[in-house]
């Protein structure tokens, strides 16, 4: 039975997380937050707040939970705040913890769908608070707020709002500011920073007169996030804060006149040469310093950066100045707006014991956090400056007030948008910024793929909808137990899917395996009781139910896009007939290949990484390995008789490995979906000859079915013995079997036929069917939307070879000692190659003739007279399958 791997997530399991772990610097948009010289100031008590409230016969206690670590830059507001409570709030038992981001990340939403969150707890805004919004697990805190109103504006609390009700109490912030040369704008004729798009230009244009390269950006691998904070005020102006606000959140769509406006823009001001005449390959810090330099005239990027430009003496105090992005249009965005806002935040729990006085707290803990991380270096303040700011740098100090009396804060896009867009986001920015695509194309692509639509991700709602994956292996009650990083972070944005859409993602599987599995699945679906929306069939067991019309057709579905790269496209095509799709499938398994004995190449005298190096060349052939075969067919003794064979396995692996190396099959496609025999193809009988060259040369270990031990495995064992050097067969038997075997093994690819030239993958992917019944006919587009999310990708691993090496090391199930067969096999297997597969699996039965009509080979028989009788009844399955499908 094929071993399946499996991904997994428990979310009770990390509620005890610890804040031990070696401290770090928190990273902000690729600039390491330090704090600054700690200066001084006072506040007042907040109107109409009573800081001391009315003593308690016993101390109340009041738990929370932050990032701010020892490690943090935070830390030092954290615990100068906290002091002040105290005094504050005698009767307070006050106690906090602290934990590293990405281990708290995964924490609170535990906590959170336990329902065993702290009285106060630390936040991000936007969509990561509004899932425990939507489970009810925060408290609202608009009574609490009206007495802190007059410190707190209104605009600070937009990314913690939801129906119109407060959940959350912003600290600090950084912002996008357009950092100006003024000694280099001064050499231009200008004295303050342009106000307009027009002027903007201009300023520009006169800079690349006088040799100057006008703006400073680095436009390298590593800087997307650079030109987003171009970009993004870009779309800020041209759409207007709010409407841009709007598209990022998912409310209206990117296919949007503004958008396209906005990229047009960054791709004029490209072209006009304002970035450089050529792509600047520097990295962010490299760019800084030229600026600071007076390299540029302009520098566009976060307010983090104020504190070095201030003090940096390479200028006279003053030289450079912040502001907002000119207007572009001021029907739509005038005044000040920027790119950021309020990011760290604080939130009530509702399960808290007091959440009353949890929340007054929260408030007033939260405007002193604020005031000393302002003081302190570390971002721009949410709440009124109304204390002395002496010891903050002139550039810190313009822009926190220039934020304090903007009209719209716009959040940076990536935390904005939901968790799972954010690649999408990355790779169009991406496509902007290196291929040049103009905006139209990329609002159409955003478009396509983060659509506000009724039916598309971002407001579909399932009604609370559970939706059943079955196949033959899976635990339903271990599946979801974590197994890694990724695997947590995969759950993580399947659970913000599940709480956001309102449906529940969830495996089991059946006893049985084969005909059993088969007819109990057919079975279910004929009585309107499938054993899952989502059945999962080995390719050889598809034809059956397909013939008897119990698949559905998926091909009109409205919420999924199966043009997306994480569609198997050979399984795609070999479920596409005459315009239905029947299947699916997500990504590519590795399967047949090469096993070979490494020891027993050293013992003959051929280097045991000889197999991978002609790979990676790109030598990997037939011929290469008919050769390699004759040095390992050894005579041991000189008896005669051959003691080690160059290969062994089971026929019909080797035929199909061998027809699809070679491009083609005995059974193809026409352009309709249809089945065609392809027996005459020149391309079938070299393939065919091939293997019965393997067997003519002696190099193929033939079975002896008479011996008294003769096993239909005998192979493997012929293998484990040191018998054949090397075993054509599945991957996954190294974990089922070589494992066992105590063998130093490797693996490569099957090696490419002369028709193809290069290495293919060899696909015999298990297929994902709808059941064509009542129950799940209706409901189709609903389960694809669930599925298409559960085979998305994380944010931030879309790139990370993790999502499909951790299934090959040894904590996870694949066992090898040689990381050349994982680090380059394998990613050729499920990465890099193109695949094919075998269409014949459509016709019923048809796995019953693999296991016979190659074994004539050992016969004798030549590859004509193997085809040949089989040819009528090949011809007979072919044009019966085609009748039911035109």
């Amino acid at each position: 039975m094929q071993r399946k791997r499996l991904i997994s997530i428990v979310l009770i399991l990390i509620l005890a997380l610890s804040a031990c772990g070696k401290a770090e610097k928190t990273v902000k948009k690729g600039k390491t937050r330090e704090p600054a010289e700690i200066g001084s100031g006072k506040i007042t008590p907040s109107k109409g707040a009573d800081p001391t409230p009315t003593p308690e016969p016993e101390k109340t206690e009041i738990v929370m939970w932050c990032i701010a670590t020892e490690g943090d830059s935070m830390h030092y507001a954290y615990e100068q705040a906290i002091a002040l409570m105290k005094d504050r709030y005698p009767t307070v038992d006050f106690r906090w913890e602290a934990f590293m981001n990405d281990d708290y990340k995964m924490k609170v939403k535990t906590a959170a769908q336990a329902d065993m969150l702290p009285d106060i707890f630390y936040t991000w805004p936007c969509y990561f608070l509004e899932d425990f919004v939507l489970i009810d697990r925060v408290y609202c805190l608009d009574d609490t707020y009206k007495q802190y109103a007059d410190f707190l504006p209104e605009t600070m609390c937009r990314n913690t709002t939801y129906n119109g009700k407060k959940y959350g109490i912003p600290l600090t912030m950084n912002v996008v500011g357009l950092f100006a040369d003024m000694t280099v704008l001064d050499e231009a004729g200008y004295t303050e920073i342009p106000k307009t798009i027009e002027d903007f230009y201009a300023c520009c244009d006169r800079l690349l007169e006088l040799g100057k390269t006008p703006i400073g950006l680095s436009r390298n691998e590593y800087a997307t996030w650079c030109v987003m904070e171009v970009l993004e005020p870009l779309m800020q102006r041209f759409a207007g804060s709010a409407r841009y606000d709007a598209i990022l959140r998912g409310r209206e769509t990117w296919d949007d006149e503004d958008i396209i406006a906005a990229v047009d823009c960054y791709l004029d001001m490209v072209n006009r040469g304002y970035f450089g005449k050529e792509k600047t390959v520097y990295d962010n810090d490299e760019v800084k310093y030229y600026f600071m330099n007076h390299e540029y005239g302009f520098y566009m990027n976060g307010s983090w950066n104020c504190a070095d430009f201030a003090n940096s003496g390479y200028g006279e105090d003053g030289w450079v100045q912040v502001g907002a992005f000119p207007v572009v249009d001021a029907s739509k965005s005038d005044g000040i707006e920027f790119i950021g806002g309020p990011y760290d935040t604080l939130a009530v729990s509702s399960g808290s014991e007091n959440p009353e006085l949890a929340a007054q707290y929260a408030f007033e803990l939260a405007r002193e956090i604020s005031r000393y991380a302002y003081l302190s270096g570390c971002g721009v303040p949410a709440w009124k400056i109304d204390y002395e700011e002496r010891e903050i740098n002139y550039l810190t100090k313009n822009i926190a007030h220039m934020v304090a009396d903007s009209d719209y804060l716009v959040l940076f896009g990536d935390v904005a948008m939901q968790p799972y867009d954010v690649d999408t986001y990355y790779g169009q920015v991406n496509s902007v910024m290196f291929d040049g695509i103009d905006g139209a194309t990329f609002a159409q692509n955003m478009s396509n793929y983060i659509s506000t639509d009724p039916g598309q991700k971002g407001v579909r709602d399932l009604g609370g909808r559970e939706i059943v994956f079955c196949d033959y292996y899976t635990n339903p009650d271990t599946w979801d137990i974590p197994q890694s990083y990724y695997q947590e972070a995969f759950f993580d944005m399947l659970h913000d899917a599940e709480t956001r859409h309102n449906f529940k993602f969830s495996r089991t599987s059946v006893d049985g395996y084969g005909p059993v599995y088969v007819e109990t699945a057919a079975l279910s679906i004929t009585n309107n009781e499938p054993i899952g929306d989502l059945i999962l069939l080995d390719n050889r067991w598809v034809g059956s139910l397909l013939s008897s019309g119990l698949l559905l057709d998926v091909s009109n579905a409205t919420s999924v896009n199966w043009d997306d790269d994480k569609w198997n496209k050979a399984v795609l095509d070999v479920m596409s007939i005459n315009g239905a799709l029947y299947g699916f499938s997500a990504g590519t398994e590795a399967r047949t290949g090469v096993f070979f004995n490494r020891a027993l190449f050293k013992a003959l005298g051929i280097d045991p990484d000889l197999p991978y190096d002609l790979q990676r060349e790109g030598k990997w052939s037939w011929d290469e390995f008919l050769k390699l075969c004759a040095k390992l067919t050894v005579d041991m003794n000189n008896d005669g008789k051959t003691d080690v064979y160059g290969v062994v396995g089971q026929d019909w692996i080797v035929a199909f490995a061998a027809l699809q190396s070679n491009g083609t099959f005995v059974i193809t496609k026409d352009e309709n979906g249809l089945l065609k025999m392809n027996a005459d193809d020149p391309d079938v009988i070299r393939a065919m000859e091939f293997v019965q060259t393997l067997h003519e040369k002696g190099y193929f270990m033939p079975t002896d079915k008479t011996a008294k031990d003769w096993s239909w495995d005998w192979f493997r064992y012929a293998f484990e013995d040191g018998k054949a050097a090397m075993r054509i067969d599945e991957e996954w038997v190294s974990y089922s079997q070589l494992i066992y075997a105590g063998m130093d093994y490797g693996f490569a690819c099957f090696p490419y036929g002369p028709a193809v030239g290069r290495t293919i993958a060899v696909v015999r992917d298990d297929v994902i069917v709808i059941p064509n019944c009542d129950k799940t006919r209706t409901c189709m587009d609903d389960i694809l939307f669930a599925y298409d999310i559960y085979t998305d990708v994380p944010a931030g691993f879309a790139d990370d070879d993790i999502r499909w090496q951790e299934s090959f090391t040894v904590n996870y199930g694949m066992h090898y000692n040689d990381w050349r067969a994982i680090d380059e096999t394998i990613r050729m297997l499920v990465v890099d190659c193109p695949g094919y597969m075998y269409p014949a699996c459509l016709i019923p039965d048809f796995d019953n003739y693999s296991y016979m009509w190659t074994g004539g080979f050992d016969d004798g028989l030549t590859a004509m007279e193997i085809i040949e009788s089989y040819r009528d009844e090949w011809e007979y399955e072919t044009e019966t399958f085609n009748r039911a499908f035109r």
